[in-house]
């Protein structure tokens, strides 16, 4: 019959669970950070899609427009917004096309 254990045995044993706490702790930051940045890339996905689509509209590529998800939210109003903001753009750049080719510069 055992009445006590040594102090050794408790301090390995000790020792053990510190390691094992360790490893997990570092695997779960691991998973915890690889999972954040695919939520974060996810989220953002439709404000890049916003950027790309906006970076390639100019002068001379006044019709396209970002496509707004049929969601109502902040980033689907914003859609909304600069699409509104892009039809303005283009009626007034198709005004001044208009009136150069009545009226051209000698």
């Amino acid at each position: 019959m055992t009445i006590a254990t040594s102090a050794s045995q408790v301090r390995k044993v000790m020792e053990g669970y510190v390691e094992v706490c360790s490893a997990l702790l570092a695997a779960m930051l691991a998973v915890s950070v690889f999972i954040g940045f695919a939520l974060s890339r996810l989220a953002l996905r439709p404000v890049r899609l916003i950027r790309e689509t906006a970076n390639r509209i100019r002068s001379d590529n006044l019709s396209e427009r970002i496509p707004v998800s049929a969601v109502q939210d902040e980033i689907s109003e914003l859609a909304r917004l600069l699409n509104q903001m892009f039809d303005r753009l283009e009626s007034s750049f198709n005004q001044i096309r208009r009136f150069t080719r009545r009226h051209p510069t000698n």
